[in-house]
């Protein structure tokens, strides 16, 4: 999983599924996902061997920079301007100068990494659930690790 968004994060992190279940809990799956932070200086060695990512990479920082540096300069000026620092063979310009206006709205979106963590927490829960579903645990068993109430869970069936 790759990482870049505007708060530090270690160049390398392991991120668990457990992490998401309340304290003491115990479960018999467990999901590891590394998670690597590709904004533009970190991982470089990642970064020099793909272009795209690198590129990528490169485009998000500086618009976020133009934008913080000035507080006048709209999101479309700072992608713009911002295009222009990028190679004329690069994928990545080519992409987004086809799909600008969805940047844009992708850089005036604030991301609300809480809220996006909590709702992936949910969602991986729920296929957890699903699968101790299928797998024919009690529901009841189901509900303790998972803190779903038995009568979302019969939903889910």
């Amino acid at each position: 999983m790759f990482y870049n968004g505007d708060r530090f994060q270690p160049d390398k992190t392991e991120l668990k599924l457990s992490d998401a279940f309340r304290e003491g809990a115990k479960g018999d799956i467990q999901v590891k996902v590394t998670m690597l932070n590709v904004n533009y200086g970190r991982n470089m060695k990642l970064l020099r061997r793909c272009r795209p990512l690198s590129d990528y990479s490169l485009f998000t920082t500086t618009v976020r920079e133009l934008k913080r540096k000035n507080k006048n300069k709209t999101t479309e000026e700072a992608v713009e301007e911002t295009l222009k620092l990028l190679p004329n063979d690069s994928e990545v310009k080519k992409l987004i100068q086809e799909n600008k206006a969805a940047v844009a709205k992708m850089f005036l979106f604030e991301y609300d990494e809480k809220a996006v963590l909590e709702a992936q927490k949910k969602d991986a829960i729920e296929k957890v659930a699903k699968t101790m579903i299928k797998d024919n645990v009690p529901f009841e068993k189901i509900s303790k690790y998972t803190e779903i109430p038995i009568e979302e869970l019969k939903k889910l069936n």
